[in-house]
């Protein structure tokens, strides 16, 4: 600026000063509201885009920056952006919101196929072992070993999988006739849940131990004769009433033989697969 001084001679007298007006008022700007989508079942990410900020100054804005671009592939969590206005005096304001990312997908969990297994000799139950890795679990059997691994698990976050049974299963449990079910249940970071479950069937393939009486020798003057024996005896692993079937009947008559010597005919008596033979 110049003032200029004039007396009544005409006279002048000039200075000058300079009028500096100063941008003090920062920018305004204003994010977007927070955002929450849920990953792909496929994957740990998905795409998220945004409408840019809204922003105003005095002076006019310079430069809108911001930590994370719209159209940004986000992972499983939260993250925030950050964005910041500069205007034409270089003064900032910043604003940020949270973009969510969340697993709703239930893990994948895959069970051994069901098996079939015998009793062990002499006992009515199947002993299941736990291994001490907690990798396996094997049913030791003398007739036959069923084993298998953990289940198969896999999840979208591609994280690990807590894998946990819902019933204990201890070392050397027995494992009656029948059907014993097992099941697995599968927990991702996200606590999304699955489960799987197999069975083992447990029958028993023994045969019972059979004594018959022994031989029965008996005299006569007669054509013939009736003969008893004592009866049978049978046990089995199973601990059930096991059922003996003779040929011939205690006490039924028998005719002589061809022989000098006078003896009783064949007796067979049999109980389910077992039998055995008294001459």
């Amino acid at each position: 600026m110049t003032a200029t001084a004039t007396d009544d001679a005409g006279n002048e007298a000039t200075c000058t000063f300079t009028v500096t007006v100063q941008d003090t008022g920062k920018p305004t700007i204003t994010c977007p509201a927070a955002i929450s989508v849920n990953a792909p079942p496929t994957g740990p990410a998905t795409i998220v885009s945004w409408d840019a900020p809204a922003t105003s100054d005095n002076w006019g804005v310079d430069s809108v920056t911001s930590t994370v671009a719209s159209g940004t592939s986000f992972s499983i969590g939260s993250q925030t952006v950050v964005y910041t206005v500069t205007d034409n005096a270089d003064l900032e304001a910043t604003c940020s919101f949270v973009v969510t990312v969340k697993d709703v997908t239930a893990p994948s969990i895959t069970c051994p196929q069901d098996m079939s297994i015998a009793t062990d000799q002499g006992k009515a139950y199947g002993k299941l072992q736990r291994n001490a890795d907690f990798i396996s679990l094997t049913c030791l059997l003398l007739a036959a070993t069923a084993q298998w691994t953990l289940p198969a698990t896999s999840d979208n976050s591609n994280a690990a999988v807590a894998l946990v049974q819902p019933a204990s299963l201890v070392s050397g449990l027995q494992a009656a006739l029948g059907t014993t079910v097992v099941a697995y249940i599968a927990t991702d970071a996200s606590n999304n849940k699955a489960s799987c479950n197999f069975s083992i069937s447990v029958s028993d393939a023994e045969d019972p131990v059979l004594s018959c009486p022994a031989n029965v020798v008996v005299n006569t003057s007669a054509a013939s004769r009736a003969v008893t024996w004592p009866a049978a005896t049978a046990t089995d692993n199973a601990d059930t009433t096991v059922g003996i079937v003779y040929s011939e009947s205690s006490g039924n008559t028998f005719n002589v033989g061809t022989s000098t010597t006078v003896g009783c005919s064949s007796m067979i008596c049999t109980s389910l697969r077992h039998s055995c033979l008294g001459m």
